[in-house]
């Protein structure tokens, strides 16, 4: 076998694996269950500060939101 077809062949090899590894990660994400609470993030922006100019004004609602999205990531 020359070198150009063996280079070759192994370009295609990592390219298969490489496109396997995708599918796999692809099937895995698909497979897993989504967040507790479906509306999550609706959630958070509606329920810890009113406004935006609020939310950048006040540290207490900042921290709020905060929690929220580690709750929310759990």
């Amino acid at each position: 076998m020359s070198d150009d077809a063996r280079s070759i062949l192994l370009g295609l090899v990592f390219i298969g694996v490489v496109l396997a590894l995708a599918v796999t990660a692809i099937i895995w994400t698909a497979s897993r269950s989504p967040l507790k609470g479906k509306d999550c993030a609706g959630r958070i922006a509606n329920d810890e500060h009113a406004s935006f100019v609020a939310f950048f004004q006040d540290p207490a609602d900042q921290d709020a939101l905060l929690r929220s999205i580690q709750d929310c990531a759990k």
